[in-house]
């Protein structure tokens, strides 16, 4: 009787395996045919595929076979059950691992051609390419991006948002807009894709090109950048609208010389990150539910009230796909045209995270939002989309909470709302984001008796907001980063006892708007940055205790007019008598001693 029943079991499973790899097949065979057609087409190897049509062809036969046997026989199908379970692996595994890989290689392939035919061809027109024919959610921006594009006191605007949100349909949307035409004129507004890798040389012919201006083939990018000066003389009396599509980040250096070299002509930039040194930006937003919806619908051709997906399981993958238009547009078309049993049958997949192959799909996806090559799911496409997918934040209530310390597995999300209660935050962390990107808005840094705290990551000159940096005690930091000067809104900068630091940097003299610096007992500095007296607006000056600082001062130091307190000690007071020859409203105080060994306590 035993026996029976460990035969049952395994015939039950073997049904249960039967109809899941029956249902696969039916989800692949239109999908295969149509690859083997367009590889026989583009004479491509056919060997890629012939393994996974092998292997399907052999699991119809093994299903057939299974089908006709009377169920008591199945009991005794042991090695047919085997066969079929390993032939469902064998095809899951060929889906889900083999033509993802082969996908990302052609697509790659592709972008390769591409590109070695875009550098032989330097005349490609910079037209701006025609907007989609169905577009919702768009108007209200391009309304908003137009006015912000008008104003004169800036002359290079960034789009921002991240990939798949809808970046470069809004701005061909605006190379059509008719007012926009009025302004620029048709022909004095340019289109121009930079993407990951620009080649500046080409660029610049391309722009030449589209005004009918004949140019040598540049042999460097400076050769380029010196024509680049002669074109608004190209295009007559009228202004110039140059829009730079797909600008990675490292190509800031690129946008100052466009900006320099054409100053009069307006620069709008489609970026998935903002570029801290240039601050006039419009970010755009992904759709909200109505309009989601609306494009869903309209990419899948389905009609209200006539589908036969329901309307909870629609709003799941919806959802998932986070209002990007992209994921909307490439989901929604894979079910265009589809029999309706398929529709459901893949939505009701993508919801129940069960695997999908679809080329076109992963494809867009990937070059668009830079997902992996791995195991492709609906949840895993786009857990980076909407943190629905996720387990949410819990409402953590830590206003007391000092540190905190993320570990990200993604490259773009939100932060919780509770950080915005944590009044008592001093350091952040996270291994996968720069602070400048998690914390855009963050003003004040306090850091005190941080033990092992060697050095600063160099991403926090990037929080161009930030107007009062403090870290004190921290005696193991050595060095602060080069590009501090970066911080040009800090006001306040304290360094008191950090006693292993040996120097400022030279580019802190780049911090115009700093009232306040405070180097007490930081034992191991030498000497003061040569031109601290580009600190214009520098009223306080602490450094009593800067027992190594013996040698005479910079000669800019007579050029800091606003300094009116220094506070410091009786040797440090007399190097600052010659100065005050120069800076009259000066007052130098001397320190009362104060030995303060509570630090040691901390340590």
């Amino acid at each position: 009787m035993t026996q029976l029943r460990v035969l049952g079991s395994k015939a039950l499973m073997s049904n249960s395996i039967v109809k899941n790899l029956a249902s696969n097949l039916n989800d692949l065979a239109s999908v295969v045919e149509e690859i083997r057609q367009l590889s026989e087409d583009l004479d491509l190897p056919e060997e890629e595929t012939k393994s996974l049509i092998e292997k399907m062809n052999k699991a119809k036969e093994l299903i057939s076979e299974w089908s006709k046997f009377p169920w008591w026989k199945r009991l005794f199908k042991g090695n047919h059950g085997k066969e079929l379970t390993s032939l469902n692996e064998e095809i899951e595994r060929f889906c889900k691992v083999v033509m993802p890989a082969q996908s990302r290689r052609d697509g790659l392939k592709l972008l390769k051609e591409f590109s070695i035919q875009t550098e032989k061809i330097s005349g490609v027109s910079c037209s701006v390419p025609r907007p989609p024919d169905f577009t919702v959610g768009l108007d209200v921006p391009l309304k908003e991006l137009k006015t912000l594009l008008m104003k004169e006191e800036e002359s290079l605007l960034l789009l921002t948002a991240a990939g798949g949100c809808g970046k470069t349909t809004l701005v061909q949307m605006l190379g059509h807009d008719e007012e926009i035409k009025g302004i620029f004129g048709e022909g004095n507004i340019f289109y121009v894709t930079i993407s990951k890798t620009p080649n500046l040389k080409v660029t610049v012919q391309r722009l030449f090109h589209h005004v009918g201006v004949q140019v040598p083939e540049f042999q460097s990018d400076e050769d380029a950048i010196n024509h680049l000066q002669e074109l608004p003389k190209q295009v007559g009396s009228n202004p110039m609208l140059l829009i730079l599509d797909d600008v990675w980040p490292g190509s800031e250096p690129l946008l100052e010389k466009f900006k320099f070299h054409m100053p009069k002509s307006k620069i709008l930039v489609t970026t998935r990150t903002a570029f801290p040194r240039f601050s006039f930006t419009y970010n755009l937003k992904p759709l909200n539910a109505e309009d989601a919806m609306a494009l869903f619908r309209y990419s899948a051709s389905l009609k209200d009230g006539t589908s036969c997906i329901p309307d909870e399981d629609i709003e799941k993958v919806m959802k998932g796909c986070g209002g990007f238009p992209l994921a909307l547009e490439v989901i929604g078309g894979s079910l265009r045209g589809q029999p309706a049993e398929v529709q459901l049958s893949r939505v009701r997949k993508w919801t129940n995270n069960r695997f999908i192959y679809n080329p076109d799909l992963l494809v867009r996806l990937q070059s668009s939002l830079e997902f992996s090559d791995d195991e492709v799911t609906l949840k895993e496409c786009f857990m980076d989309l909407d943190e629905s997918f996720l387990s949410s934040w819990c409402n953590i209530q830590a206003p007391k909470v000092e540190v905190l310390v993320l570990n990200f597995q993604t490259k773009t999300y939100s932060l919780p709302k509770f950080v915005d209660t944590m009044d008592k935050l001093k350091a952040f962390g996270s291994c996968t984001i720069q602070v400048s990107d998690a914390l855009p808005n963050l003003m004040e840094i306090n850091i005190e008796y941080c033990n092992d705290l060697v050095e600063l990551p160099t991403g926090l000159c990037e929080v161009i907001l930030l107007k009062k940096l403090s870290i004190t005690n921290c005696h193991k930091l050595s060095t602060l980063p080069k590009g501090i000067g970066m911080l040009v809104n800090l006001e306040v900068l304290r360094l008191r006892s950090c006693t292993d630091l040996s120097e400022l940097p030279d580019s802190i003299r780049s911090l115009h708007k700093l009232r306040i610096l405070d180097i007490s007992d930081c034992l191991s500095i030498k000497h003061l940055p040569k031109h601290i007296g580009e600190l214009c607006n520098l009223e306080e000056l602490h450094m009593k205790g800067c027992l190594n600082l013996r040698n005479e001062f910079p000669q800019s130091t007579t050029k800091l007019d606003q300094l009116k307190l220094v506070i410091c000690d009786e040797e440090r007071a007399k190097l600052w008598e010659p100065i005050k020859q120069d800076l009259t409203n000066l007052e130098v105080k001397v320190a009362e001693k104060n030995i303060n060994l509570s630090w040691l306590l901390k340590s």
